[in-house]
């Protein structure tokens, strides 16, 4: 295969896991949203324990941001040597990563939210969740430029 073309089928597997997990964090919304339409205040299962412990949540949402930076800059580094099936590999690979760990915040708000019963903690965390999947989006031409700095 060429080297386009395998370079566009890589980008585009990594442009559908991108997206699944932009999905993921629309459905822990629609979880909210759907916890509070019974009708009756949630007010969270246990809002007394995890209350005085809020911004150990937002800690790790924050947290999330160093992370992908550390963790993406760990998984493109390596030999120069590699063939392009392996260099590709490691672009999607970091896709993946970066975009599970991107998903933290918003597991993270869930979980918040299901303690307290607070919206407001969801959305901060989510918003979180989606900024790092904007920010860390595959971008063909970004892809591009690396390939070539490792030929």
């Amino acid at each position: 295969m060429e080297k386009s073309g395998e370079l566009a089928r890589t980008y585009r597997e990594a442009q559908l896991v991108a997206w699944a997990f932009m999905v993921t964090v629309a459905v822990h919304a629609a979880i909210v949203e759907f916890f509070l339409l019974k009708g009756e205040t949630f007010t969270g299962f246990h809002p007394e324990k995890v209350a005085a412990h809020k911004d150990y949540f937002i800690l790790g949402g924050v947290l999330a941001f160093v992370i992908i930076r550390a963790v993406r800059t760990s998984i493109l580094r390596g030999e120069s040597t590699d063939t392009l099936g392996t260099l590709l590999g490691r672009l999607k690979t970091a896709n993946m990563v970066v975009y599970a760990i991107a998903e933290v915040p918003a597991i993270l708000g869930l979980v918040l939210f299901l303690f307290t019963g607070d919206r407001k903690d969801f959305y901060l965390l989510a918003v979180f969740s989606i900024l790092a999947m904007i920010l860390y989006y595959p971008k063909l031409n970004h892809w591009e430029v690396w390939l070539r700095k490792q030929e």
